[in-house]
């Protein structure tokens, strides 16, 4: 395990802060949930993946906000998360109600459809400025300046972070979209109406063909806004409310590559041209019975594949792994007598 994982989760938690400890660096609320994945007709002729081969697959899928604050509530416009895992092979549930399966594949998404930087030493830089350029107020004389450079619009008062955000995006061009993408940022009505992006490329293989590929969820029930006005922490009641009344559902759909299309950078997006095609179908049926089991101590890690999906050339995704295993490691030492150190 290398010090650089260490120092991003670090770099993270010290964004964000007033971090819990024991609890995510990042992504921090959130509610569990499970639910059925069966892929489509076509999924197979891409990837001998298990969960894309037809059969009804087992998931449980965490929604969550993107801060590791205690004190941002859900009616901040913030980034939310959907990460699942797929339950393959002999799937059994555990004395806690939690499904295991004897082989499993994670899927980490977000509403943001691209990433912030295209390197890990970017990344740092980026974590850099998000913790240490304050939050001032904006001079009005500075207003029209600012219009001309990316900064924030005068629609809404600046999040923490933020300021640090505008800074590195003006310096470093590849954050640019990202950070457009986080300033417009609505609250939704629910954790079941956003897009979910997986930003990163990932490669199916069938055989000896390979497909490189990006993945998104959309939302069955459409993309909603929460009404004007709302306030305050809403959404996993309002998801225990829905599924009360009935499962909803996700559609997964991949935009396929072309000759050109560059698959190492998360930071832009592949010409909305490209092919897409309808991977499966997910319905989530309740809300998880053990929050803590089913959800706060597991870890989900978007490079944690089976055969018929593999990682591509993208250098953050291929580091992901080892700050989730760190990241894991250390809240478990928290949250577990006698867990492993951290």
């Amino acid at each position: 395990m290398t010090d650089w994982a260490d120092a991003a989760i670090d770099a993270i938690i010290a964004a964000a802060g007033d971090h819990i400890p024991g609890t995510r660096p990042i992504h921090a609320p959130g509610i569990g949930a499970i639910g059925r994945f069966q892929a489509s007709e076509v999924a197979s002729s891409f990837s001998d993946a298990a969960h894309l081969s037809g059969r009804p697959v087992p998931v449980t899928v965490r929604f969550s906000n993107g801060t590791g604050s205690a004190h941002d509530v859900d009616s901040d416009p913030l980034v939310r998360g959907m990460a699942l895992r797929f339950h393959l092979g002999d799937v059994a549930t555990d004395v806690h109600g939690v499904m295991r399966g004897t082989d499993e594949a994670d899927m980490v998404c977000m509403t943001l459809p691209v990433f912030f930087t295209r390197t890990v030493d970017d990344f740092m830089g980026f974590l850099e400025s998000v913790r240490n350029v304050p939050l001032r107020p904006t001079p009005w004389w500075r207003t029209v300046v600012n219009g001309l450079r990316l900064s924030p619009g005068p629609s809404r008062p600046l999040r923490p972070g933020e300021p640090g955000a505008y800074e590195f995006a003006n310096r470093y061009v590849p954050a640019r979209q990202a950070v457009v993408w986080l300033t417009s940022l609505s609250v939704p009505q629910s954790y079941v109406t956003s897009v979910y992006h997986a930003v990163h490329a990932f490669v199916l293989t069938t055989g000896e063909r390979p497909t490189s590929v990006r993945f998104r969820w959309e939302p069955v029930a459409g993309v909603r806004s929460a009404a004007t006005g709302t306030k305050g922490n809403f959404l996993p009641q309002e998801l225990r409310d829905r599924l009360a009344r009935g499962p909803t559902e996700f559609v997964l759909r991949m935009q396929v590559a072309e000759q050109g299309d560059d698959t190492s950078d998360p930071t832009t997006p592949w010409p909305e041209a490209r092919r897409r095609v309808v991977m499966g179908h997910l319905r989530v049926d309740a809300v998880g019975a053990d929050q803590v089991e089913g959800n706060e101590r597991m870890t989900f890690d978007p490079t944690r594949l089976v055969p018929g999906i593999a990682m591509s050339d993208d250098p953050i995704l291929r580091s992901r792994g080892e700050v989730y295993e760190r990241s894991f490691a250390r809240r478990l030492a928290v949250t577990t007598p006698g867990g492993p150190p951290g």
